[in-house]
């Protein structure tokens, strides 16, 4: 059961992925049963039975699709009576970890109750956040508590298979939808963030760490033909035609307004997809942000990669 209220997208997202991990946390050392002559025991938990649950768990996940981090660190917090810490691993991580953890269990549900503060302009933070856990983890959202009129009672997806590769061992970002890539191969990327820029420094910190976000190129210059007038847009995905644009407080007066409208429709003439972020979002909910352009990316790089596929 989670309870959800003032929610942004990864917040709720975090609190669906925590329900699910109390619940194995609950039912350890069934998903390990290496692990069942180390419970049990009246005494507290020593340090070598610590290790000792760590190192099962890594080798389940050796001989396994498991990721070993997770896996591990998942074991020794249920071994423990403990939640896992909310910073240890991001979500995406999570809920592969979770989409293995809950393979061949039938048709798993997680109740949601819905907070009586929750307003109707928050439901499609609800709806996208269930519709991640669904796709992702592979179990069905139920909604309960007070009623939000765009959905149905239960939402019920079929999730694709746990991805064959592990992400490495490294300590994920605390939000985001991102797979970990080693530090020793960082996505690629074209020109760099403008080093007055914090806004445009943290966003490629957090790019730095998908694995999807390779092919970015930073503070690039377009001109739609001869006679229009050079566009600088802040980062471009060039193959997939996706702009993401960060917004100071001038953005807001009247002209500058009117000058970004104009940018805006003219990159969209030219198939490209455009999205803008204030530099408050990229400071106070980078997870947020993160998780949006991944789905922009991943969405024209699926229609590119069909259209060629059919040409």
């Amino acid at each position: 059961m989670a309870i959800i209220e003032a929610p942004t997208l990864v917040s709720v997202i975090m609190s669906m992925l925590q329900a699910i991990e109390a619940v194995k946390i609950k039912t350890f050392p069934e998903w390990l049963p290496a692990a069942r002559a180390l419970t049990g025991g009246d005494s507290s938990p020593s340090a070598t039975a610590v290790a000792a649950i760590h190192a099962l768990a890594l080798t389940e996940a050796a001989h396994s699709q498991h990721y070993g981090p997770y896996l591990a660190d998942l074991a020794v917090a249920a071994f423990l009576g403990q939640p896992l810490a909310e910073d240890r691993f991001a979500p995406e991580i999570r809920a592969n970890g979770l989409a293995r953890l809950v393979a061949g269990s039938g048709q798993p549900v997680l109740v949601v109750t819905v907070a009586a503060a929750f307003s109707d302009d928050e439901e499609p933070t609800a709806i996208g956040a269930a519709q991640w856990i669904c796709g992702r983890v592979g179990i069905g959202v139920w909604f309960v508590g007070k009623p939000l009129a765009a959905t149905q009672d239960l939402l019920l997806m079929t999730a694709p298979p746990p991805p064959a590769s592990r992400p490495p061992a490294t300590r994920p970002p605390q939000s985001g939808s991102c797979n970990v890539v080693a530090p020793d191969r960082p996505a690629p990327t074209t020109g760099r963030p403008h080093p007055t820029s914090d806004s445009e420094q943290r966003l490629e910190a957090a790019l730095q760490r998908c694995d999807w976000a390779s092919g970015r190129a930073w503070n690039q210059t377009y001109r739609r033909g001869p006679l229009s007038n050079v566009i600088r847009v802040d980062l471009l995905w060039p193959h997939e035609k996706c702009v993401v644009e960060i917004d100071g407080a001038d953005h807001r007066r009247s002209k500058k307004y009117l000058a970004d409208r104009r940018r805006d429709v003219d990159l969209q003439l030219d198939g490209y997809a455009v999205l803008r972020f204030t530099n408050e979002q990229i400071r106070d909910d980078i997870g947020a942000v993160i998780i949006q352009i991944e789905h922009l990316v991943r969405a024209r790089r699926g229609n590119t990669e069909a259209q060629h596929h059919v040409g």
